[in-house]
């Protein structure tokens, strides 16, 4: 399965250049200028909805830190469930009802964020900073 996947890689880079370039920007949507160091693996939807597919694509290790992928991608959509989120500043940030599931918030920076009726369930916030953090159930942490 693994050639089959590097194959297609390799000819979907070998063919990009004899593709239309504007047939490419009208449907595809562009990433723009990310660190070339970062990895990416998302989907748009037709309606608009961002999916992150970091578990198909690499086998994520939860000891590296956050990338500014999936900080954007739950910032947006409320959505990240196993995303890993570790020492993320998420200082001072809008999480009402966002769905952070078996999400790794470990080190994350938390401080005076709204995270009213969010989904933590599962979720790793081992030495997060949550200070005047509003929690799912309403109390502000001390």
């Amino acid at each position: 399965m693994s050639k089959f996947f590097c194959l297609t890689a390799a000819l979907s880079t070998a063919l990009t250049p004899f593709t239309a370039e504007a047939t490419l920007s009208s449907e595809y949507p562009v990433a723009p200028n990310l660190n070339v160091n970062e990895s990416v693996c998302y989907m748009q939807t037709e309606d608009g909805r961002t999916l992150d597919l970091s578990n198909l694509c690499a086998n994520p290790d939860r000891n590296t830190t956050a990338t500014s992928v999936q900080i954007r991608q739950l910032l947006e959509t409320k959505l990240c469930q196993r995303c890993n989120l570790r020492g993320a500043n998420l200082s001072s940030s809008n999480l009402i009802g966002a769905d952070l599931s078996y999400a790794n918030l470990s080190n994350a920076d938390l401080r005076n964020t709204n995270m009213l009726g969010a989904n933590l369930n599962k979720a790793d916030m081992s030495n997060a900073k949550l200070s005047g953090a509003i929690m799912p159930d309403g109390t502000i942490h001390k």
